[in-house]
């Protein structure tokens, strides 16, 4: 998980706010928490988490060009 990439939490693709050693944020608008099931997770929810493939290949393209 990168720092303004994409994540899916419950099939929503959310853009990653803040990363730590402990965990992520994520940036929530209104049109997101009203369309989807978002707003219902409550602390300690299990949720499903996805790295979403254009992060993916971002990464794998930046990787690739470091390496020479």
């Amino acid at each position: 998980i990168i720092l303004k990439g994409y994540v899916a939490v419950n099939g929503a693709s959310l853009t990653v706010a803040k990363v730590s050693r402990e965990g992520f944020s994520i940036f929530l608008i209104p049109e997101t928490l009203s369309s989807t099931n978002l707003s219902l997770i409550q602390k300690k929810s299990l949720v499903n988490i996805e790295i979403d493939q254009t992060t993916i290949a971002a990464f794998k393209a930046a990787e690739t060009r470091l390496d020479g």
